[in-house]
């Protein structure tokens, strides 16, 4: 039985996909320890890990949101390179033919 041999891009959005799903599981993280943060004491060290944590977990999904997008353009951008010289590559053997 022969396995399909998957392209790039192909593996890249799959990469793409698994980053989003990271993601938005960072941003669950901080609303839940937003949500703990809430129910105990407002200057207790608990409330001040719990503060940390949520910012952490922000940043993070602020860094991952904008690094996904900036990858996703790039793989935009080679993909619609790719279909053009693939394009102008059918057109010329049309001709020829």
């Amino acid at each position: 039985m022969s396995v399909p041999i998957r392209t790039t891009s192909h593996i890249a959005d799959d990469a793409l996909t698994s980053l989003r799903g990271c993601h938005e599981l960072l941003r669950q993280l901080e609303s839940t320890m937003k949500l703990i943060k809430a129910s105990s004491g407002e200057h207790s060290d608990i409330a001040k890990v719990l503060a940390m944590a949520a910012y952490l977990a922000m940043d993070q999904a602020n860094v991952m949101d904008c690094q996904i997008e900036e990858w996703q353009d790039e793989l935009d951008t080679i993909l619609a390179t790719q279909n053009a010289e693939l394009e102008i590559v059918s057109r010329a053997a049309e001709v020829s033919a």
